[in-house]
């Protein structure tokens, strides 16, 4: 199967709403559901509107993933559970990189398996947080940097 990458309408922000719903079930198990709500109204749809939206499409046009930078920053980069290990998320964050300039980003420390993806690809922990600035909890995240 091919893949592209294209633009995110706003009319898709339902469709990135659903895959970023799934992918948080699937990776985060550490936040609480509750904290997961806050989270989701908090940030996704102000940020889907702050941010430059970008999402990789199948061949029939479906959205399998997608990111936001904002800044130079990912604010945001979620793949469908079906397409985890699948090279979607690398794709994404090298065209983040390559043609976004992001340079940053920020990561929940226990969400191991995203800390290392991001250091494979040459993040490196630059600070430590140990409140989510967005649910006031301590989860500890971390800010990473090429």
């Amino acid at each position: 199967m091919s893949y592209y990458i294209d633009n995110v309408t706003e009319n898709e922000y339902y469709e990135l709403i659903n895959i970023w719903n799934q992918s948080m079930s699937a990776t985060h198990q550490f936040i609480d559901k509750d904290d997961i709500t806050l989270l989701r109204k908090k940030t996704l749809i102000d940020m889907f509107d702050k941010c430059d939206m970008v999402c990789i499409r199948t061949e029939d046009n479906s959205i399998v993933g997608f990111l936001g930078v904002n800044n130079k920053m990912v604010e945001m980069l979620f793949v469908s559970p079906l397409y985890i290990h699948s090279g979607i998320g690398k794709r994404l964050l090298k065209f983040a990189v390559d043609e976004m300039a992001a340079n940053q980003l920020y990561v929940f420390q226990e969400n191991t398996r995203a800390v290392k993806f991001y250091e494979e690809f040459g993040f490196k922990i630059a600070e430590e947080l140990p409140v989510d600035p967005i649910t006031n909890k301590p989860n500890s995240l971390f800010k990473m940097t090429l």
